[in-house]
């Protein structure tokens, strides 16, 4: 219980899940993070992820250097990690190179979580471009991507509306069975 742990009670939580990788962009999700704290101060970030004792090092300077203060919760690899989602309020994404599909998205999305993501890879197709499921913003607009993450924290009923969407469309998408289907038809063909 994350809230618990943090003693975080009903202040509204962001969660990044993933590995501690340059290229998954915390540096960027903490730029972006420090603008929403200026908007919503009482907002927590949790990410958590695995990652080699270096990259731990650069993501806690990186929060430090940001001066998030006890806002933010560096937490290392934590099994079924995405178990996290559903106690957050939205799923933050903040990667800067190449991602193929975009799982943790799913993940959110099955969870009736919005995400503010960046546009890189398979991420917007995942999704969605048109806002009802979540938010692609470009992955060097910080202040775009932190008013996007203000605008959700702020509105509790167009986080919930995201999340029924979002929940939808994982649903209608992207279900194991229904994928295996169209991979084995268009084997077929």
């Amino acid at each position: 219980d994350i809230r618990k742990h943090f003693m975080i009670d009903s202040n509204p939580i962001c969660i990044m899940l993933g590995t501690y990788e340059t290229r998954k962009g915390h540096k960027f999700i903490f730029e972006a993070f420090k603008r929403v704290l200026e908007i919503v101060p009482n907002a927590h970030l949790v990410t958590c992820g695995a990652g080699t004792k270096e990259e731990l090092i650069v993501i806690n300077n990186s929060s430090e250097k940001a001066s998030l203060g006890d806002n933010v919760h560096v937490l290392g690899f934590i099994p079924n990690g995405a178990s996290l989602i559903k106690q957050a309020d939205i799923l933050l994404i903040g990667s800067q190179e190449f991602e193929s599909f975009g799982f943790t998205a799913v993940e959110a999305m099955i969870r009736a979580k919005p995400v503010v993501s960046t546009n890189i890879g398979g991420l917007p197709e995942v999704i969605g471009t048109d806002g009802s499921c979540g938010n692609v913003v470009e992955p060097d607009d910080v202040t775009g991507f932190a008013d996007k993450v203000i605008s959700l924290l702020e509105d509790k009923e167009l986080r919930e509306s995201m999340g029924v969407a979002g929940r939808s469309r994982a649903l209608e998408l992207f279900m194991a069975d229904r994928m295996a289907q169209e991979y084995l038809d268009a084997i077929e063909e």
